[in-house]
């Protein structure tokens, strides 16, 4: 009998802890944390590009020009009026060069208030990089989806602290209203990303 009454216990612990606790997802996600995987933890975080902007009050989205060019005179030549010229980290990989900059547009379509979540999982290929994704808001779905759909160029940067993070093309929100950022970012600067969208700071 008092076996009996033992292992019912137990059956009831383990029940109130799955219940409490959530059952475990494959991935070991849950959604106000970066997603992590067996490979991301087994993966050393590799340095920032100098400069990165660590505690910004902002991180935007913002339409821009394609082209970069080398220095700020360089990017200059492919600015429209009212753009800012701005450089993007991580561009001066070869001693003696200036960092590339590029023209963004003044005005962001998304900032830190648009995105609800900002999660990162490994990309696609298999590789070692990650993506970034943004769970947004519904008036950040509108101005997302507005802004890609009514941009010719379809380019856009990841501005923060006055420098580019990321610049490249972004796809349409998902039917979840999740914006990805593809950019074959190392763990660290998914890392990184992700924070400067906590909007708990």
């Amino acid at each position: 009998m008092q076996s009996s009454i033992r292992a019912f216990a137990l059956v009831a612990l383990g029940c109130f802890a799955v219940g409490a606790f959530g059952p475990a997802s494959a991935a070991g996600q849950r959604g106000d944390i970066p997603t992590m995987t067996n490979s991301s933890l087994d993966q050393p975080l590799t340095p920032l590009p100098d400069g990165w902007p660590f505690n910004a009050r902002d991180i935007q989205l913002r339409g821009s020009v394609c082209d970069m060019g080398y220095g700020k005179a360089g990017g200059r030549k492919f600015a429209v009026a009212g753009d800012d010229v701005l450089p993007v980290l991580g561009s001066a990989e070869v001693a003696g060069l200036d960092l590339s900059y590029i023209a963004v547009r003044r005005v962001p379509f998304i900032n830190r208030g648009d995105v609800l979540v900002a999660t990162f999982q490994t990309a696609a290929d298999g590789a070692s990089t990650y993506i970034v994704q943004l769970k947004l808001s519904p008036d950040g779905v509108t101005k997302a989806d507005a802004h890609i759909s009514g941009d010719s160029e379809g380019c856009v940067a990841l501005v923060s602290g006055g420098k580019v993070l990321w610049a490249g093309s972004l796809d349409p929100t998902n039917e979840e209203g999740v914006l990805t950022i593809g950019g074959s970012f190392s763990l660290s600067q998914a890392l990184a990303i992700v924070d400067l969208f906590d909007r708990r700071r």
